[in-house]
């Protein structure tokens, strides 16, 4: 490079390299609390909410760039693995574990109301989603054999338990993985997907599953999905876009940088998963989710070693960064992450 001056080399390293601060699809933001954070909920461009363990629930309405503490006063501690928002004030919070326990407000977290406790020490709710203001359902991990199934009608406030014969059968040791509140999803009118994991003690499955209803958790069907299960594998979460294309993410916790087993994509709603051929994510992933706009659809997979992004719906997919985190969630072309803690980044990524 002798004879070529500073701003030559300066500009060919840039051609050659990239810029390092573009390629970065994460920008970092202070959330002042260091709890796993597991919930996600983005509402709007400037409306965000969170939450996790230690009954820590924040949100945020400036995009990010300020949180609030606005946790529930409890005399227990719990970890509120998922939360649905429909605006900066009103909101629902879903823990795992026991007691088992739905909350909501409807004044941005000043107050809480425990709106619902299962009774039965057996449950451990994963997922809580909504398909418009007023209806809502939740799962947990099946008791007696099958998948425990809770719905509300009127925005959270009051919730029932769906009778036995309306809730899909589970396969042994098949159960849900509380990770980032995605391992359901639901969409239109009354569908409702939920994807499955677990396996008896010791033992490997070549395949999982996702059970899906068409009319609001009535009759169900099941898919079988070429992601093994086990105790600690299966499907952690399930994304879906508006043109029926689908992408399923999960692995082995307890194995984070294992690269196979951990990917199935579907083209036609989630009837029929397969595994592509072609590059997968860098390992264990436990939440996916698709940014759209326009035409143009990117999927975004996070694990607790980094993110991957697939821009040919999921048949592909390239590192994008190492920086971990357990969920994400995408509003149009708005996106955040949260993880381990305290952390939540915003979507920066072209």
């Amino acid at each position: 490079m002798r004879g070529l001056s500073l701003s030559v080399v300066l500009s060919i390293a840039i051609l050659v390299c990239g810029h390092a601060s573009a390629a970065e699809p994460w920008r970092l933001l202070e959330t002042g609390v260091e709890a796993s954070l597991r919930g996600l909920c983005v509402v709007s461009e400037k409306v965000v909410w969170a939450s996790g363990t230690q009954n820590t629930v924040l949100r945020s309405v400036d995009s990010g760039e300020t949180w609030n503490l606005v946790s529930p006063t409890l005399d227990v501690e719990l970890d509120f693995r998922d939360i649905h928002a429909f605006d900066d004030e009103n909101a629902v919070i879903l823990s795992a574990g026991q007691p088992a326990r739905v909350y909501v407000t409807a004044n941005g977290g000043k107050d809480w109301k425990m709106a619902f406790e299962h009774s039965d020490e057996r449950a451990f709710f994963d997922a809580l989603s909504f398909w418009n203001r007023d209806d809502g359902i939740a799962m947990s991990d099946p008791i007696d054999g099958r998948v425990l199934l809770i719905k509300t009608t009127d925005g959270g406030r009051t919730w029932f338990e769906l009778d036995a014969e309306r809730r899909p059968e589970a396969l042994p040791g098949e159960a849900g993985f509380a990770a980032s509140g995605t391992n359901m999803c639901v969409s239109g009118d009354g569908v409702v997907h939920i994807a499955l994991g677990g396996a008896p003690a010791d033992e490997v499955i070549p395949t999982s599953r996702v059970v899906t209803s068409h009319d609001g958790a009535v009759i169900w069907t099941s898919s079988v999905v070429p992601i093994p299960r086990s105790a600690s594998a299966g499907i952690f979460s399930l994304a879906f876009d508006s043109m029926g294309n689908g992408v399923a993410v999960g692995g082995d916790y307890k194995r984070p940088d294992l690269q196979t087993g951990n990917l199935a994509i579907t083209k036609d709603g989630g009837k029929n998963w397969t595994r592509p051929d072609r590059s997968a994510p860098r390992g264990f992933r436990s939440g996916v989710a698709v940014r759209e706009s326009g035409d143009q659809r990117i999927w975004v997979a996070v694990g607790t070693n980094g993110t991957d992004v697939s821009r040919d719906d999921g048949r592909s997919w390239q590192s994008a960064t190492t920086e971990g985190f357990h969920a994400i969630r995408f509003v149009g072309k708005v996106g955040y992450a949260s993880g381990a803690s305290g952390r939540i980044a915003k979507w920066i990524g072209e």
